[in-house]
């Protein structure tokens, strides 16, 4: 319900009363007409008594008028102290002529309004005739209206402070002389709260407690019109800052784009930095402004440009008498932080480097900042204290970063303009050198093909096309798979370690796997490609195949191979005869024989003995090269393999009286494995052979198997003589015996250790060696076999 409804309603009610008044009177006139008379005396007594009560309750009626009458003006005095309230567009203004109001309409003595939204009460509004100090001081003790407000949900009507005997004894009450007294909460919904107390004196019509709704009523209308009123005052005062802020925003940006346009003009280093500066003191006022850059060639820092000052610098700047470390602006640098310092002579920072600089007494000192990076200092001074603040430090800060970006831009404009003259230079020169290299690959003999990282052609010489029998425009820009592939496997394996290389990068530095192939031409010719990759750093780059016709060597090849297979089979014979009729004569066939005879017959056994190993091995090399060796795959059991091995070398311990200690580990479990038998009992025969003849009576042979990525390795390992690190690398060449064997007088042809690698090889897995090369280290052989699964019958050298 508004204020208006309440005025409203009183009226209403006092028209009633008035009403009820007129037939009350009416009333008691027709009673007085119809009197009747003296005769009887019960009829005068009963008559006396009608008319007492009939004026009574005119009496009653006639002060419910007046007191209606009463609450109507306090109603329409209320009503005009909330409408000249909502005039008022600032809180403080409403709240005074709010108070103001309230003593001019219902003739208080006082009106105090104090605001209790702080932790500390003070006065907000007091009339003019109340000493404020007064107030506040007496507002300040207990009981305390202010605080007694803060708990109350609606107005306190104290009708007679001589019956109260708590709020008698309030200062603030006896201060204001008050007899009556309404104590009524303002709450606004954003948190302010306050009290009005309204005060009559002794002579005043007291507070009737029948008006309480009346007072929570004007008081629920007084705050919401206080909080309009407060909302619109911060609302106001948010715009005007607004506007300020933009004003300044405005300035700023403007300053900004002139330094931004002035700086954008040109890429000369000292040109920009002079223009900047002095748009930057222009917009702030400042006396004088300095940039300094550090050197990149001494520990100090470079005076690049400043104004204010009389003496010009040279082209370059100068340098300060400072480090990149020291002084304002070598701290500006160090910390990346902007800093205002409003009086030089107190602080640490500044050093002075000139008398007409030691004048200054207050500085503005910004960092030079291209991302983290900090190019130099812009710093500003001024002859009086305290000339600079927080706003001119952000448009400096902004105007900095301008400069920096500038400052970077020329510089790499420098950078560049120096950076091309290199590059055409270097071009130059790399045209030149491009020309040497095209003129050196035309004219070798090999074939060279260059692929890019996408496994397209892009170099390809002259000798690759007479090799390959292609054109060059056919090959170039295509990739190479759709050309080599024609070559039949080799050329696919060609072409598969390309794509491989291409997707999946080697490392630099990394052993590279080259690839060694032959490729058999449609004419029958034989080529031979050696494929590298190209890597630079973690770059690839693409790679290189160089090809060459070894048609001819392979011939010869193939010829001297046939011509060792012939001459081995040859010898085979007579050497057959020689070592049985030796046998025959050591047997007594012929008779007896002399010591002497049976040593010379026993030395013409033994080279017989040795020269039979060097023509099988001869005849397995051969028929290995021909392609005639098929290995017959089955499922294999590695511990049958490795026992079969450690009975045999016991049979030579025993046979030659050489103590051995023979060792076996194997882990139980082991797969099955793929092999031709009679090959791999070659190969670890071999291999333990090498052991038992290469240790020293009384050493160790171990014989070890286990599983390891997908495969299962055999190791032989000993504790002998150990080969050096300078024959390591030859092992498994053909005919090579290094020294040690020699010095130890061991039978063989260096052949052995060749074959087993084709051996293994052919088998599918890898074989190679260890060794410490000292004496007592020994040396160990390990090869690899695949995991039996599908087993193919038979495989020969060619596949």
């Amino acid at each position: 319900m508004t204020t208006f409804d309440l005025f409203t309603l009183a009226l209403l009610i006092v028209a009633l009363g008035l009403g009820a008044l007129t037939l009350v009177r009416l009333a008691a006139r027709r009673s007085r007409r119809r009197r009747p008379g003296a005769g009887t005396e019960a009829a005068g007594s009963e008559y006396h008594r009608s008319h007492t009560q009939s004026r009574e309750q005119e009496r009653d009626l006639l002060q419910q008028i007046e007191a209606l009458q009463r609450w109507q003006s306090q109603a329409r005095a209320l009503w005009e102290v909330l409408e000249a309230a909502s005039t008022q567009a600032d809180f403080p203004a409403a709240l005074r002529t709010a108070a103001e109001r309230l003593d001019q309409e219902l003739a208080l003595s006082h009106v105090l309004v104090a605001d209790a939204s702080r932790q500390d009460i003070h006065l907000i509004v007091a009339p003019a005739r109340l000493s404020a100090r007064d107030a506040l001081q007496a507002l300040m003790e207990e009981p305390n209206p202010l605080r007694a407000a803060r708990d109350l949900k609606g107005p306190l009507v104290l009708s007679d402070l001589r019956r109260d005997e708590a709020w008698s004894r309030s200062p603030l009450l006896r201060v204001l002389q008050a007899a009556s007294a309404v104590i009524l909460p303002l709450h606004l919904d954003d948190g302010w709260s306050g009290v009005l107390l309204l005060v009559r004196g002794a002579g005043d019509p007291p507070f009737e407690p029948e008006c309480a709704d009346l007072y929570a009523h004007f008081g629920g209308q007084l705050a919401a019109t206080l909080a309009k009123t407060r909302m619109l005052h911060r609302a106001t005062q948010r715009l005007t800052v607004g506007t300020q802020d933009l004003e300044r925003e405005h300035e700023r940006t403007e300053t900004l784009l002139r330094i931004t346009s002035e700086l954008s003009s040109s890429l000369d280093l000292e040109h920009v930095l002079d223009r900047a500066l002095a748009l930057v003191i222009d917009a702030v006022g400042a006396d004088r402004g300095v940039i300094l850059l550090p050197s990149s060639e001494r520990d100090v820092l470079i005076l690049r440009a400043q104004l204010g000052a009389d003496e010009p610098l040279p082209h370059g700047g100068r340098p300060a008498p400072f480090k990149h470390d020291e002084g304002l602006a070598g701290w500006v640098i160090a910390h990346r932080q902007p800093v205002i310092i409003p009086d030089l002579t107190r602080d640490e920072r500044w050093i002075p480097y000139s008398d007409p600089i030691a004048e200054h007494k207050s500085a503005l000192a910004v960092p030079l900042l291209v991302s983290e990076d900090a190019l130099g200092a812009l710093l500003l001074l001024s002859h009086r204290r305290g000339a600079f603040d927080e706003g001119q430090l952000s448009l400096v800060t902004a105007a900095a970063n301008q400069v920096a970006a500038a400052i970077n831009n020329a510089e790499l404009y420098r950078l560049i303009r120096d950076q091309a003259e290199r590059l055409g230079s270097m071009l130059r020169a790399q045209q030149v050198e491009a020309s040497k290299s095209r003129a050196i690959l035309e004219s070798i003999a090999d074939g060279v093909i260059v692929t890019d990282p996408d496994h397209r052609v892009v170099l390809f010489n002259s000798a690759a096309e007479r090799i390959l029998g292609l054109k060059r425009d056919e090959a170039l820009g295509r990739p190479a798979v759709d050309f080599i592939g024609l070559y039949g496997p080799a050329g696919r394996r060609w072409v598969a370690a390309v794509q491989g290389w291409s997707q999946t990068p080697p490392q630099a530095g990394a052993d590279q796997a080259l690839l060694d192939e032959r490729l058999m031409l449609e004419d029958e010719r034989v080529v031979s490609v050696h494929l590298a990759p190209v890597v630079f750093e973690k770059d690839f780059l693409g790679t290189v195949s160089i090809f060459r016709d070894i048609t001819r060597e392979v011939e010869l090849d193939r010829l001297k191979s046939e011509f060792v297979a012939t001459v081995s089979h040859e010898l085979r014979t007579p050497m057959t005869s020689i070592k049985g009729y030796v046998e025959v004569l050591l047997m007594g066939a012929v008779g007896p024989l002399s010591d002497e005879q049976r040593r010379f017959l026993e030395i013409i056994k033994t080279n017989t003995d040795r020269l039979g190993i060097l023509v099988n091995d001869l005849l397995d090399v051969s028929r290995i090269e021909a392609g005639k060796i098929h290995l017959t795959m089955q499922r294999l059991r590695v511990e049958d393999l490795v026992r079969e091995a450690r009975a045999y070398i016991e049979r030579r311990i025993a046979e030659e009286s050489k103590p051995m200690h023979v060792h076996l580990d194997l882990p139980g479990g082991l797969p099955h494995v793929r092999g031709d038998p009679e090959r791999v009992r070659q190969v670890i025969t071999n291999l333990v052979d090498n052991s038992f003849n290469y240790t020293p009576a009384g050493g160790n042979i171990t014989l070890r198997a286990r599983l390891r990525n997908g495969e299962v390795e055999i190791e032989v390992a000993d504790d002998g003589i150990g080969i050096p690190p300078t024959d390591q690398d030859r092992v498994f060449e053909r005919f090579f015996r290094g020294e040690q064997a020699l010095d130890m007088a061991v039978a063989g042809t260096g052949l052995g250790l060749s074959i087993v690698k084709q051996l293994v090889e052919m088998h599918g897995g890898r074989i190679w060696m260890t060794s410490e090369g000292a004496p007592g280290e020994g040396t160990t052989f390990t090869f690899t076999l695949p995991i039996a699964e599908g087993i193919p019958a038979t495989i020969g050298a060619e596949d």
